[in-house]
């Protein structure tokens, strides 16, 4: 199989902290990274789950607050809110400036 090169850029405390987690598994950096690829193309995936914290403007007690505000509070525009999806949703017809 023919070889090449592949260059990219990473932050150099990433990268030593992976070449010394390597090396205590008997590989360097290049064969882990050739591990993965080879994963990648068997599977067609990237062979871990990937995900990023959730919206905190959708947790749970951000949705309840939200719901006692459109239950407790004069709205400050003329439209429907509602809850769909667990995301509140909102359809405005006119909007104006709140007042206290």
């Amino acid at each position: 199989m023919a070889q090449t090169s592949v260059n990219f850029r990473m932050d150099a405390e990433l990268k030593e902290s992976v070449e010394e987690i390597c090396r205590k598994m008997g590989m360097n950096l290049t064969t882990a990274i050739t591990i993965f690829c080879t994963k990648v193309a068997q599977e067609r995936r990237i062979p871990f789950e990937i995900t990023a914290d959730p919206d905190p403007f959708y947790s749970e007690s951000n949705i309840r607050y939200l719901e006692k505000i459109k239950e407790d509070s004069p709205p400050c525009f003329i439209g429907n809110i509602y809850l769909r999806d667990g995301r509140i949703r909102l359809i405005p017809v006119d909007t104006w400036r709140c007042s206290d």
